[in-house]
C-alpha cells in the first residue's frame, strides 16, 4: 500500500472493473462460439452424484413433486435433477432441454452451475 489511500482505492476499483469486463467478454465469446458450433456446449458443473444402482426419484423424497417448468408430476423411477440453491426438482429431460437452449442457470433462482442429477 502507498501513502495515498485515494490512489490505492482507485487502483483496486480499476482492477475489479477490468476483471469484471474480462469475465463478461469471455462469457459472451464462449456463448457466441458455442452458438456458431465452433465450441461444444459445456456440461454443468456437478456438485455431487449418487451413482448407486437403481437410484430413483422416490428414494430422495422427490416423487410427487411437480416439475416447475413443464408442470409434470414427478413419479417414482423418473430421472431427476435438483438445484442445490433453491432445491427445485426438474425432470432430467427438462434440464437437458434447458441446456440445449444455451442456459446453465436454474430457471427458478437463476443460480449458475447449481443443477445436479440425483
Amino acid at each position: 500500500m502507498s501513502d495515498l489511500p485515494q490512489l490505492d482505492r482507485f487502483v483496486r476499483d480499476a482492477t475489479r472493473f477490468a476483471l469484471r469486463a474480462y469475465r463478461q467478454a469471455r462469457q459472451w465469446l464462449e456463448q457466441t462460439l458455442t452458438d456458431a458450433g465452433v465450441l461444444e456446449p459445456k456440461s454443468p458443473a456437478i456438485l455431487w452424484v449418487d451413482r448407486s444402482p437403481g437410484v430413483v426419484a422416490g428414494k430422495h423424497g422427490r416423487a410427487g413433486r411437480v416439475d416447475p417448468v413443464t408442470g409434470v408430476t414427478i413419479e417414482t423411477g423418473d430421472r431427476v435433477c435438483v438445484c442445490s440453491s433453491c432445491d427445485s426438482t426438474f425432470l432430467a429431460s427438462t434440464w437437458e432441454e434447458i441446456q440445449r437452449s444455451g442456459s446453465s442457470a436454474c430457471p427458478i433462482c437463476h443460480a449458475r452451475r447449481s443443477i445436479h442429477p440425483l
